[in-house]
């Protein structure tokens, strides 16, 4: 690891690694072993393991140390509930302000430009990236903090749908019609659309528990 940032080296190495599968639901993150593969001490690793901690992509449990969590269904369920009543304010807001859609437009391109050859992980970060861009366009700073604090928990659940990725176009037509309805300016249209968005989504993923 360099000197420049190796917390921040850290953070993005592991956060790869859980994302990827690579410490799969339920591993132990153990210290030592860790620290000595990256080559780091164990208080730059503490560091890294605490910042993926606050952002939801570890959890710290008191006598046990670090884990990936095992997210049950509930856990699914109770974010998008979250995740949906933030989006659909902030796509208020934005109507009602009449905000510029010019960045989740960006996003949207992105996607209908995509071939299925991207990994998930691009397709997943475009994705996202519209969405927090609606949120953005909400003009509220503390919806959008919310939102990128939700964020790294929600690339958890993603993760463990990535079939949903293989096609990038059909995303970006439903994101394209997110956004029409946006533009349209008519709040019941565009709370209906963002709404069946992700209570499709949320469907699909429920499926991994049944």
């Amino acid at each position: 690891m360099g000197r420049v940032s190796t917390v921040d080296a850290l953070v993005t190495s592991i956060r790869q690694r859980v994302l990827s599968g690579d410490f799969g639901p339920g591993s132990k993150l153990q210290e030592v072993p860790l620290a000595q593969s990256y080559g780091v001490g164990r208080y730059s690793l503490r560091g890294a393991l605490r910042v993926l901690t606050d952002e939801g992509l570890l959890r710290y449990e008191q006598n046990r140390g670090v884990f990936v969590p095992s997210l049950a269904r509930d856990d699914v369920a109770d974010l998008f509930k979250f995740r949906a009543a933030l989006e659909i304010e902030a796509a208020r807001l934005a109507i009602r302000a009449g905000a510029s859609l010019a960045d989740a437009e960006k996003m949207v391109e992105q996607l209908e430009a995509m071939t299925g050859d991207e990994s998930w992980a691009e397709t997943i970060a475009v994705d996202l990236g519209f969405h927090r861009e609606v949120v953005r366009a909400g003009g509220s700073s503390r919806l959008l903090r919310a939102y990128v604090a939700m964020s790294s928990e929600l690339q958890l659940i993603l993760a463990r749908s990535r079939q949903h990725y293989e096609d990038p176009k059909r995303i970006g037509r439903e994101h394209r019609e997110i956004l029409n309805a946006l533009a349209s300016g008519d709040l019941m249209v565009a709370e209906k659309a963002l709404r069946y968005h992700l209570e499709v989504a949320v469907a699909e993923l429920l499926t991994l528990f049944d």
